[in-house]
């Protein structure tokens, strides 16, 4: 399809073309051609604009609606959109023929994209480059690009005018336009001279084809050579791991420096080990962060209206309470847990969500489970650091980082912020700390805050 494009027309007379062409450059005449039988007998007064362009000048794109205009911007080499965004605002609609643009791309080869601006009647191609094949294969999509097709749809014959232009043999194209312009049939000029171009050109593209076939086999097996050199290199380091690990497992002591952190490490509850997977509960405080944002959130009282529930129905002491957990001049610490599971060979790790914490350890009623962890198993940009302790074979560090993990949470993301000050609000448990170390619940933190004596 599209296989030998139209080299020369017969032009218009003169006259009419500069009375229907605003503006024109570099463009092969068949274009004001082709779009003037298509449009001539739908567009009272038709006027058209034809433009290529090597400079990606996108601000001389045509604005006015009553010239129906065709730019070709050539040496564009990825998506075009970015292009596009400084005179975005000038067009009502930019719209794209996602279909059209992949078929006329495997059929030429390259990659073209289709831009239309369709209440300006403008219609913008961007491609690497710009041949009379490619252009030609353009104008077979006429139709699409204007909504003027859409209420005075192509005739049969005005169809089979088109079809021409996919023809291999552009005869029929060729006589319907000098029909139109009492000229002579082109089908014998057009394949005097140029099937010999044409296999010229076709066997040096299969050359072409070929000589980029085998260079890519050439850097694919370059490619292999080095990976398998560099996997060499691996085995060796891996053996001589392997062989270290061994005699260190032969020579293990009764404590290990995990023995000992595990075991005498307040924070880690409830650890089950199996195989080469550990489970536990990290227990700690939130961490003070996010003060400066805070300060900022807190001045807007109303925003705390969404956390009134049946417990507390005053939003000053939500503000009071929450204030003192996050602000600058804080005073109460919360408590807070979350529930890990890490391979230690996998170097895999995960948060088991909705985990019932008060189930697992009765202490563990008194803790806020961070909502990152609990309810969407997100580690953030924690995870990354877990992972490389664990690939490192160090399950200490890997652990360190989870209780970082489960000392912080993001009080800009709702999805999460929401549900920790629910938990907080509704809870019974003595998850507050103070100062001094009294523990209290959120509502007798309130009546402590306040000065009251209940507590």
């Amino acid at each position: 399809m599209f296989n030998l494009p139209v080299s020369r027309l017969e032009s218009f007379p003169m006259s009419l073309m500069n009375k229907i062409c605003v503006q024109r450059n570099g463009m092969d005449d068949s274009l004001f051609m082709t779009a003037t039988i298509l449009l001539y007998n739908r567009v009272s007064d038709l006027k058209l604009t034809y433009t290529m362009n090597d400079n990606k000048d996108v601000e001389s794109i045509s604005l006015n609606p009553e010239v129906y205009s065709f730019h070709w911007f050539r040496n564009v080499d990825s998506n075009p959109d970015d292009l596009l965004k400084p005179i975005k605002k000038n067009f009502k609609t930019i719209e794209k023929l996602p279909t059209h643009e992949k078929f006329l791309s495997d059929q030429l080869k390259m990659s073209i994209w289709i831009r239309l601006m369709p209440n300006e009647n403008t219609v913008c191609i961007f491609s690497p480059n710009c041949t009379l094949q490619s252009w030609h294969c353009m104008q077979f999509f006429i139709p699409k690009y204007f909504s003027i097709f859409k209420e005075k749809p192509l005739t049969k014959e005005e169809i089979s005018f088109l079809e021409t232009l996919t023809f291999k043999m552009n005869g029929n194209y060729i006589s319907k336009l000098t029909d139109l312009t009492n000229s002579d049939s082109f089908r014998s000029y057009l394949l005097k001279g140029q099937l010999e171009a044409f296999e010229k050109k076709l066997f040096e593209r299969k050359v072409e084809s070929a000589r980029r076939n085998l260079t890519v086999l050439e850097e694919t097996m370059n490619r292999a050579m080095d990976e398998y050199r560099q996997a060499c290199e691996k085995r060796i380091e891996a053996m001589a791991l392997v062989d270290g690990l061994k005699t260190m497992a032969d020579q293990i002591d009764e404590h290990t420096e995990l023995q000992d952190y595990l075991i005498n490490n307040p924070r880690i509850c409830n650890v089950s080990l199996s195989d080469s997977k550990i489970s536990y509960i990290v227990k700690t405080y939130l961490a003070p962060h996010h003060i400066d944002e805070w300060d900022v959130i807190s001045k807007y009282k109303q925003s705390f209206d969404q956390y009134i529930n049946s417990n507390f129905t005053n939003r000053d002491d939500i503000k009071l309470l929450l204030d003192a957990i996050f602000s600058e001049d804080r005073n109460l610490k919360v408590r807070m847990c979350a529930y890990f599971s890490l391979d230690y060979f996998g170097s895999t790790a995960t948060s088991q969500i909705d985990y019932n914490f008060a189930a697992a350890n009765k202490e563990l009623a008194n803790y806020i489970p961070n909502p990152h962890l609990h309810y969407h198993n997100c580690f953030g940009q924690n995870k990354e650091a877990i992972l490389e302790q664990l690939k490192n074979g160090d399950a200490i560090g890997a652990i360190e980082c989870s209780i970082a993990c489960t000392q912080r949470i993001n009080i800009h993301e709702r999805a999460s912020f929401r549900p920790f000050v629910q938990n907080l609000l509704n809870t019974e448990g003595k998850c507050i700390v103070a100062e001094d170390g009294t523990e209290m619940t959120p509502k007798e933190a309130v009546a402590y805050l306040k000065g009251s004596n209940n507590v």
